[in-house]
């Protein structure tokens, strides 16, 4: 995707994703919990992206958590470290020691 910086509002820098389909202004809420479904998603933390999803009205988190990523959940590459390495969930994330997410039953 694009991506803008601009001035915001109050005058700090505002990043400002660029997207076909997204030119609406999200409200506050909203951006709170997409946020937080990213946070959830990259931390591997299933109950969080099951809130944060059930938040923006959506009941099939983890579908709709592989169309934002764009490619299935199980797959170590989008992994942050090395060679898709552990991140070292805290306990009650769902990080493998392989770095797989596995399947929403588990």
């Amino acid at each position: 995707g694009n991506v803008l910086v601009r001035r915001g509002p109050d005058g700090r820098a505002q990043l400002v994703l660029l997207d076909h389909g997204l030119y609406e202004t999200l409200s506050e809420r909203d951006r709170l919990a997409l946020c937080g479904l990213w946070r959830a998603i990259v931390l591997r933390d299933r109950e969080a992206m099951r809130e944060r999803a059930a938040e923006l009205g959506v009941q099939d988190y983890f579908l709709f958590s592989e169309m934002l990523m764009q490619r299935p959940l199980s797959r170590r590459s989008h992994l942050l470290g090395p060679q898709g390495a552990h991140l070292g969930a805290p306990e009650g994330h769902l990080g493998t020691p392989e770095g797989h997410l596995g399947t929403p039953e588990g």
